[in-house]
């Protein structure tokens, strides 16, 4: 089995660990890649722990300024992607565009400034990003499993955060379009979207964000590869000569995001490792972040506002964007749509979630048990919003490997299903598609 070739994990050589592939690696898994290129022209890296002959597949997908690192860092026993190897899943773990460090191409187009680079929303993430590795999913497992056919194979995403945003913004817009998504289930951990309560910070904070950085720069990150090195070893110095730094940034990140300050890290990544590869390595456009403003602001879970008179607007807004980009002078809202949803949805929240908290998960799960959505619904004590990923603990661990499972098991019933139904001509492929 996965876990008698696991081999063991020299702590104090941890750091000479790059990427997710050497993680996977060194833990004795078998570990590939794919480049995708979507529609727009952006080159993306998408990972995977392979289990070829498996009819069951996750598409893990991160946050913000986040990447696949997340559900790997905690080592082969207390990360999700792992455990759900182990479980027998077929694992894809997908990055955003300016996620990662990667020696890739950026785009097609070489000669694109920095600032047309970083002109992206979560518009972007939902509408490009994920169709781009839906696709190469699907004809990845179409390939390997020659003779598989829709109602054999269950694809079922695991997003978390405004990852969870961009998967639902994905799956209404295909829906609306009338185009498969490929999806068999949905299992959202502390999705965004929708921020009916937020923490003081995110608010007054986000505020002064609105009116300085966001209206100067394109992006959060380090703009060399030079200059994220030079400050990843600084960082690992100052933990090394200064071990009490551990415990303050702990302490900093439950303050922030929630959690249990007395739980015991259990990774092979320290919190302070964990923080510069996810924050030093992982960019973002400032775009993004007003997008994720906008949700908080106008307590709409919509897409990206173009105008300037938008509630934060972006220093790239210009007016009459929103009829330009949708034939609409308001950008489509999502949870008007929710009744569009027909695969089973899983909502996970943290009641220790001082970000995204639980109040915004259940606006969620009413919102799509109103509109008629197969939705379930879990909530844990003590856990953070970074608990379910890079933070994860044994009570987070187990409730997505069971939500998982669970989700797994109806999406597969129900496509037994409509192949009976299929079978007996009393639906068309047409109506079963996905």
């Amino acid at each position: 089995s996965n876990i008698q070739l696991r081999k063991f994990i020299d702590f104090d050589k941890v750091n000479m660990l790059h990427g997710v592939g050497d993680i996977v690696e060194c833990q004795g898994y078998n570990y590939e890649q794919f480049y995708v290129v979507t529609a727009d022209g952006y080159h993306l890296r998408l990972e995977r722990i392979p289990n070829k002959k498996s009819k069951r597949v996750l598409f893990l997908q991160h946050g913000v300024m986040d990447s696949s690192f997340t559900w790997c860092c905690n080592g082969a026993d207390n990360s999700f992607a792992f455990r759900a190897h182990d479980a027998g899943y077929d694992v894809f773990l997908g990055n955003f565009r300016g996620a990662g460090v990667s020696s890739l191409p950026r785009r097609h187009n070489e000669d694109l400034t920095d600032e047309e680079f970083w002109d992206f929303s979560i518009n972007e993430h939902a509408f490009e990003d994920i169709p781009a590795m839906v696709s190469k999913i699907v004809n990845i497992k179409k390939t390997e499993l020659r003779n598989i056919v829709a109602e054999d194979l269950g694809i079922v995403t695991v997003a978390h955060s405004m990852g969870g945003a961009a998967v639902l913004m994905y799956l209404l817009r295909q829906r609306e379009l009338g185009i498969p998504h490929h999806l068999d289930g949905l299992l959202l951990a502390t999705p965004a979207g929708i921020h009916v309560e937020s923490p003081l910070y995110a608010k007054v904070g986000g505020r002064a964000l609105d009116y300085t950085l966001a209206k100067l720069l394109n992006s959060f990150r380090f703009p060399e590869d030079r200059l994220t090195r030079a400050a990843t070893k600084f960082m690992h110095d100052v933990r090394s000569n200064l071990p009490a730094v551990e415990g303050v940034v702990s302490v900093a990140i439950v303050n922030f995001l929630g959690g249990n300050e007395a739980h015991p890290r259990m990774g092979m990544f320290s919190t302070v490792q964990q923080l510069t590869q996810n924050i030093l390595t992982c960019g973002t456009s400032t775009k993004v972040y007003t997008h994720l403003r906008q949700f908080i602001a106008t307590k709409k879970f919509q897409a990206f506002d173009y105008e300037p008179s938008a509630t934060p607007s972006h220093f790239s807004s210009f007016k009459g964007g929103n009829m330009k980009m949708y034939g609409t002078p308001r950008p489509p809202e999502f949870t008007s749509l929710y009744h569009l949803i027909n695969v089973p949805v899983h909502l996970i929240a943290g009641r220790g979630d001082r970000l995204i908290g639980p109040s915004n998960i259940l606006r969620h799960y009413e919102l799509m048990r109103r509109a008629g959505v197969d939705v379930q619904i879990d909530s844990y004590d003590g856990c953070g919003h970074a608990d379910f990923t890079c933070g994860m603990n044994t009570q987070a661990l187990h409730g997505l490997l069971n939500a998982c499972d669970g989700l797994m098991e109806r999406t597969m019933a129900q496509k037994k299903t409509l192949k009976e139904l299929k079978r007996k001509k009393l639906i068309t492929a047409h109506h079963s598609r996905r």
